[in-house]
C-alpha cells in the first residue's frame, strides 16, 4: 500500500513523505507511485508501552490513594486468586484494544498467568514480550521453581518474546537474584525487573545485602546481563553511572511513580549521562490511562525533560524493513500550532488518532477497533468480574 504527501517528524521538522509499506515498511520518501492521499495526516511511529501488566485493567483505579504493599494484602492479591483465566484474557483484551486507540502497537509485559494476555496479543497482532513475575520472598510468591520451569516451557513455544521476569528487590530474595541470572545465561534469557521503586525497597536490599539495590545487581553481574529496570525511582548518582555503563534501559513510569511514591525518577540526570530511558503505564490499579503519550507528558511536567525528550522515549523511528506498525493522525484536530513543541503539547494531550496499523494491517479505523470484538460488551464484562470479585 502506498500513501502519499504524509507529514513527519524528523529531526526536529515536520516534513512530507510518502509511505510504501506491506507488513513491513518499504520505503518513505518522496515521488513514490500514486496512491492514497495522505494529506494533512501526521504519521507517528507505533508506540512502545515498555512496562506494562496488562491482567491488572481489571484493576482499574482500584489503588488509587492507597499504600502498595496495603493494597496488595488487601486487594491485589485476592484479585489474583480469584480471577479465571477467562477473566484475565477479558481484562488483557480490554487493555491491549485500549493501548491500540492510543497508538501503542509494542507491549513489554509481566504477568503472573501469561497465557491468556498472550492469546489478546495475538488476537491483535501486536508484538510482544512477557514474563511471569517469578518471586520467592512473600507469601504470596508460589513456588519459584515452577515459574522457571513454565518460562522455558512457554519460551519453546513462543520464542524470543518470552523472556525471564523477576518481581522486585522485595518480593526476590538475594538468592533468586542470582539463581535466576545463572537460569538467564544458562537460556539465554533477557531479564525484566522492577528495582528501587520505592524507598522501603531500597532500604530493604541494604538491610539484606548491605548494598543498595542496582549496586547490589551490579556486584553480581546481572548488570552485565541483558537485563531491563522497571522504575529505579530511588536510583542516586551512583546508580545512574552504573546504568549508564552497562548501557542498561530504565522503564520509566511517572504516573504510577507519583501515585505509589511522590516521587520521580532522575530522568534529567540519567539522560544527561546516556541512560536509555522507555516509558510504560505499568499497572492500571495506580495508572488507569492507556496513553503512552499522555505519560510522556506527565514525564515532561514532573522531571524537567523537554518534551521533544519525552517523545522520544515513546518509540522508535520508522524505517525500511521495521515493522509497519503506526498512527495517522488528524493534524487538524492538534491545530493551532506554531512550533514543533506545541505540536508534541497537543499530540499528548489530544486523541487524535483517525488509523492505527499493526504490521500493515488498520486494526483501529475512526476510533473503532477491526478486529470484530464488541469493546464496550467486552468493557462491561470486566467491569461485572471486578465488582465479583471485590464484594
Amino acid at each position: 500500500m502506498i500513501i502519499n504527501n504524509l507529514t513527519l517528524l524528523v529531526k526536529g521538522r515536520l516534513v512530507k513523505r510518502d509511505l510504501y509499506f506491506e507488513d513491513k515498511i518499504l520505503y518513505i520518501k518522496k515521488g513514490l507511485t500514486s496512491g492514497f492521499n495522505g494529506s494533512g495526516l501526521l504519521l507517528v511511529p507505533g508506540l512502545r508501552n515498555a512496562h506494562a501488566h496488562l491482567a491488572s485493567r481489571l484493576m482499574k483505579g482500584t489503588a488509587l490513594g492507597m499504600n502498595k504493599y496495603d493494597y496488595f494484602d488487601s486487594i491485589g492479591f485476592k484479585m489474583h486468586k480469584k480471577r479465571t483465566k477467562s477473566d484475565a484474557y477479558k481484562s488483557s483484551m480490554l487493555a491491549c484494544l485500549e493501548y491500540l486507540k492510543n497508538g501503542v502497537t509494542h507491549v513489554d509485559a509481566m504477568d503472573m498467568d501469561p497465557e491468556p494476555v498472550i492469546k489478546a496479543f495475538k488476537k491483535t497482532g501486536m508484538s510482544y514480550t512477557e514474563c511471569i513475575a517469578v518471586k520467592d520472598a512473600h507469601k504470596e510468591a508460589g513456588n519459584p521453581k515452577k515459574q522457571l520451569n513454565k518460562t522455558l516451557k512457554l519460551k519453546k513455544e513462543y520464542g524470543k518474546r518470552i523472556i525471564l521476569g523477576l518481581a522486585n528487590e522485595y518480593e526476590c530474595t538475594p538468592q533468586l537474584m542470582r539463581d535466576g541470572l545463572a537460569f538467564a545465561r544458562e537460556h539465554e534469557l533477557p531479564i525484566h525487573m522492577h528495582a528501587c521503586e520505592t524507598m522501603e525497597e531500597v532500604r530493604h536490599m541494604k538491610e539484606l545485602t548491605g548494598k543498595r539495590t542496582i549496586e547490589y545487581l551490579h556486584d553480581i553481574g546481572m548488570l552485565d546481563h541483558d537485563v531491563r529496570l522497571a522504575h529505579c525511582t530511588y536510583a542516586d548518582s551512583k546508580d545512574v553511572l552504573r546504568l549508564s555503563r552497562h548501557d542498561v534501559p530504565v522503564l520509566h513510569c511517572p504516573t504510577s511513580n507519583h501515585s505509589i511514591t511522590g516521587n520521580q525518577a532522575p530522568i534529567k540526570d540519567m539522560l544527561r549521562n546516556n541512560v536509555q530511558v522507555r516509558i510504560g503505564t505499568d499497572i492500571f490499579a495506580w495508572n488507569p490511562s492507556a496513553s503512552v503519550l499522555k505519560e510522556a507528558w506527565e514525564s515532561h511536567k514532573k522531571t524537567g525533560i523537554t518534551i521533544e525528550q519525552a517523545y522520544c522515549l515513546t518509540h522508535q523511528q520508522l524505517a525500511p524493513g521495521m515493522d509497519a506498525s503506526f498512527s495517522l493522525i488528524d493534524l487538524k484536530e492538534l491545530k493551532p500550532f506554531k512550533t514543533v513543541s506545541e505540536l508534541l503539547a497537543k499530540l499528548m494531550n489530544v486523541n487524535a488518532i483517525k488509523s492505527v496499523y499493526v504490521k500493515g494491517k488498520e486494526v483501529i479505523r475512526g476510533g473503532e477497533n477491526t478486529l470484530g470484538v464488541k469493546e464496550d460488551k467486552l468493557r462491561r464484562s470486566v467491569e461485572k468480574i471486578r465488582d465479583k470479585i471485590l464484594s
